[in-house]
């Protein structure tokens, strides 16, 4: 009798289930017939013995399948193995096309990930703080305000923050920050560092924990007066005290006061990021008189459940309400919840998403020359896929064959690219700017691992079943008949076509826009910033209250340090003011004009306010317009004097002379003491954040007489600026060891940093249409090639019937132009639609500028022409008597 299990090899049918179990029964009752049991009772009792017959069968079959997905299994795999051993030895057997197609696809791979990492990094990563999503910037916007423009800034008034923290009903907790940049001393050289005064609870609602110590104030430190408390950043900590686990509860000097040591925070765990932070504090006797003051940060954590509409709305409702209370400061105010990751990422969301589709346009390329390349291999390859099928070989079979040979080849070009990706970036961080957030998140991890994942599949599919289906052809016979000259006749020559039209066409899309970019920078680069940049250095200082909190100590240092300054051979020149131009330092006050009276105290204009030395306007080559600039006589205790810009002439006196009228501001040191003056001058314009924007009206007043503790120096001489660095250090110390020179850079730099994203944003997406450009003249090269290789017969009979080469060459030259020519037109088509989105990035183009678009066409149609150029050149060159001889 056969064993049971011997039932489930291999599937049958049900007939056949049922012969088998039929057999065993039978068997089983003549055997118990042979011992003396009737029949009856012996098919009885074989049926008790054998058991149920419903779960033997339900056994079976569940053998059957497990063992048919087991063979199905092994048979896959086997054929996985075959097909893989199959595709190395093929692509092995031609180096060159393996070698041309895995860098051409790592060249685009490796681009996408590069740049998807950037973006992965900067936007889609969250901020490394709790919950990130519920955290919020709280921007203030002020209808009619000439230098807000109505868009909601970061800046906030100490009063106005009181209210909205007492009533709103939708944060958990608001917190204020502002700036403050000590000097560290007594650990090595002094060194300005970057830092911050934060409420006491700022480290608990971003959820970071300490590194050391603890994060956060109390009630006492943040009383008024503040502590002398700090919580120095890990890299600080690491860096200048050599991460020493003692340093919590000791003492260091910053702008030479002493201050404890309470905690470590982690890199990256705070918003700004700073390198240190202290209590922030307010005089409660002076809070209600600080409405005007904009100078605040705020930072606010939504409520658990609270969304942010509805948080907007309850502080619209509060704002409301402190427009009507307090019509003097805040009218005109509006108030905006900002997620915290949009704020800091918003201005470059849009131009990395742009870098990205461009390098998927590039991948796209990429794919379309491959396949282009793997439709003229598999040409070649066609009497040997005719043998195969001859031999039994379906069409799905070689057509994964084929494929697998794809996946093998994109396999290799996908590490290749990640190889790529790492270098590039690195190149990427390297040569990014500075002003673009969260560069220290960029890194490739597993979401960039997916993603490189995804777009090998995704070439796969691009350059692999396409050409894998018009190879594989239904009449492989006739191929095998005609001796494996066959071809892919005309579907084939169309999907050539029909690829290169497609790279032709993003190519132009690409170039398009980073000819709008470059015309766009060009632009912006002929902007006259209203200072001159050769020869010049500038360095800030930061004078500490302990030591000048007298505003004669601060006037007599800027006269010192600017009489030894000069001294230093090769300078010619050197001066001090507040702030510097294209640095985005902003100081607008509110102003009023005695001969302009305003009609409610509402309606006071406001403006930017400077103090500067007299020697200041000649260094940077600031034009005295009219009038004159400020003199050695204007000191403390003289008439007080004004300069104004041409851009606040002709705002706040139109058509009329601004010399000799008074000007009161915003700003004073006291009672009684208010900044104001007459005007004696009218100064040329500076930019003050970037040269594409608006010039901004200006007035300035003499340090002397207004002298401040903060200021930027600029020494003007025949040297290069970069060798006075070593003097102008040299200097400062012999006036004061304890001052530390900070953001040290010659005006050309400061120039250069202005413009640096558009120009890195215009040279990423230049090389990128550089790159699509070359890849589509290969493309057209080899179509054009392939295809006058195909017409050596027709060629060779026209020439022997009298063609000249030139017509020979213009024909195939033809054939080229017109691909690119129907690219051209259709990126040209593409390219209007998408340039839309590039029109932020613009200054003083348009994204339909027809010049662009024109030198575009032009150099397509050259790069076309050259490239069919070769081909037909080969192709005139064909001996019509060996043609004929062959033929």
């Amino acid at each position: 009798m056969k064993p049971l299990f011997r039932l489930a090899v291999g599937p049958r049918p049900e007939r056949e289930l049922e012969d088998e179990l039929a057999f065993h029964l039978e068997m089983r009752t003549q055997e118990l017939i042979a011992q003396g049991l009737s029949p009856a009772a012996a098919r009885a009792e074989a049926l008790r013995r054998f058991g149920s017959l419903d779960s033997a069968r339900t056994t079976i079959r569940h053998t059957d399948r497990r063992r048919s997905r087991r063979l199905m299994r092994t048979e896959t795999f086997s054929e996985l193995r075959q097909d893989l051993v199959f595709a190395l030895r093929a692509l092995r057997r031609a180096p060159a096309y393996t070698i041309v197609a895995a860098l051409t696809l790592a060249l685009g791979i490796g681009a996408n990930t590069a740049i998807f990492s950037v973006v992965r990094g900067i936007l889609l990563r969250p901020l490394p703080f709790a919950d990130p999503g519920k955290l919020v910037l709280v921007g203030a916007t002020y209808a009619g305000a000439t230098y807000k423009g109505g868009k909601a800034i970061p800046w906030l008034s100490p009063a106005n923050i009181a209210d909205w923290r007492a009533q709103n009903r939708s944060l958990s907790s608001l917190a204020t920050i502002e700036g403050h940049s000590p000097v560290l001393t007594g650990a090595g050289d002094p060194e300005r560092l970057r830092g911050y005064d934060v409420s006491a609870d700022f480290f608990q609602l971003l959820g970071v924990q300490p590194v050391l110590g603890r994060l956060g104030f109390t009630d006492a430190e943040s009383g008024f007066p503040a502590a002398k408390v700090v919580i120095l950043g890990e890299s600080l900590w690491r860096t200048r005290f050599g991460s020493d686990p003692g340093l919590v509860g000791r003492m260091i000097t910053l702008d030479n006061e002493r201050y404890q040591v309470v905690g470590v925070a982690p890199n990256d765990a705070a918003w700004p990021a700073g390198q240190l932070w202290f209590p922030w504090s307010f005089d409660p006797q002076k809070l209600a008189d600080s409405r005007g003051a904009i100078y605040l940060n705020a930072l606010g954590r939504l409520k658990p459940g609270v969304e942010l509409a509805a948080a907007q709305a309850d502080f619209d409702a509060i704002t409301s309400r402190l427009v009507q209370d307090f019509p003097d400061h805040n009218a005109g105010l509006g108030v905006q919840l900002i997620p915290l990751h949009q704020y800091v990422t918003g201005s470059v969301t849009r131009p990395l998403y742009i870098l990205l589709g461009g390098v998927v346009f590039v991948l796209l390329i990429a794919c379309a020359n491959v396949a282009n390349l793997a439709l003229v291999r598999g040409v070649s390859r066609q009497g040997e896929l005719a043998v195969r099928a001859a031999l039994g070989a379906g069409r799905s079979r070689l057509t994964r064959q084929l494929t697998t040979e794809s996946l093998v080849l994109a396999g290799i070009g996908t590490v290749l690219g990640l190889a790529l990706a790492a270098i590039g970036i690195r190149v990427l961080l390297h040569a990014a700017p500075s002003s673009i957030p969260r560069l220290t998140a960029v890194h490739i991890d597993g979401m960039v691992l997916l993603f490189t994942l995804g777009v090998a599949l995704l070439t796969t599919l691009i350059f692999g079943l396409l050409p894998a289906r018009l190879v594989v052809r239904p009449d492989l016979a006739g191929t095998l008949r005609e001796g494996g000259r066959g071809g892919v006749k005309a579907s084939g020559n169309r999907a050539r076509r029909v690829l290169v039209i497609a790279e032709v066409g993003l190519a132009v899309m690409m170039l398009a826009g980073a000819g709008l970019l470059i015309r766009s920078f060009g632009r912006l680069m002929s902007v006259d910033p209203g200072f001159r940049t050769e020869g010049t250095l500038s360095f800030a200082l930061s004078l500490p209250d302990a030591k000048y909190g007298d505003r004669p100590q601060q006037a007599a240092f800027g006269v010192e340090l600017l009489d030894r300054l000069r001294a230093i051979p090769g300078v010619q020149s050197a001066g001090l003011a507040l702030g510097l131009p294209l640095s985005g330092f902003r100081w607008n006050f509110s102003l009023v004009i005695p001969s302009h009276p305003p009609q409610t105290a509402s309606d006071k204009p406001s403006a930017e306010v400077r103090v500067a030395t007299p020697e200041y306007f000649a260094t940077m080559g600031i034009a005295i317009v009219r009038g004159r600039g400020f003199t050695a006589s204007d000191r403390e205790g003289a008439a007080r004097v004004i300069l104004l810009t041409e851009a606040a002439a002709k705002e706040f006196f139109p058509n009329e002379d601004p010399i000799g009228k008074h000007v009161e501001f915003g700003w004073g040191r006291g009672p009684g003491k208010r900044l104001e003056g007459d005007i004696v001058g009218i100064v040329g314009d500076v930019k003050i954040s970037s040269l594409a924007e608006a010039t901004l009206p200006q007035f300035w007043a003499p340090f002397a007489q207004w002298p401040v503790g903060n200021f930027t120096v600029v020494m003007h001489g025949s040297r290069d600026p970069e060798l006075l660095v070593p003097e102008a250090g040299r200097v400062v110390h012999e006036v004061d060891p304890d001052l530390a020179l900070s953001q040290v850079k010659s005006l050309d730099r400061v120039l250069a940093d202005s413009v640096a994203q558009p120009r890195f944003y215009m040279l990423l997406l230049t090389v990128f249409a550089a790159v699509a450009i070359a890849l589509s003249a290969i493309g057209i090269y080899g179509v054009i090639a392939y295809l006058a290789e195909q017409r050596v017969r027709e060629i060779g009979i026209r020439m022997a019937l009298g063609a000249s080469r030139g017509r020979v060459v213009r024909m195939i030259v033809r054939e080229g132009s017109f691909l690119a020519a129907a690219g051209v037109v259709l990126g040209v088509l593409g390219a209007l639609g998408l340039a839309k989105l590039l029109r932020t990035l613009l200054f003083e183009v348009k994204p339909s500028d027809p010049a662009t678009y024109l030198a575009v066409a032009a150099l397509l149609g050259l790069v076309a022409m050259l490239a069919s150029s070769l081909p037909a050149l080969r192709a005139s060159r064909v001996d019509p008597a060996r043609t004929m001889r062959t033929e």
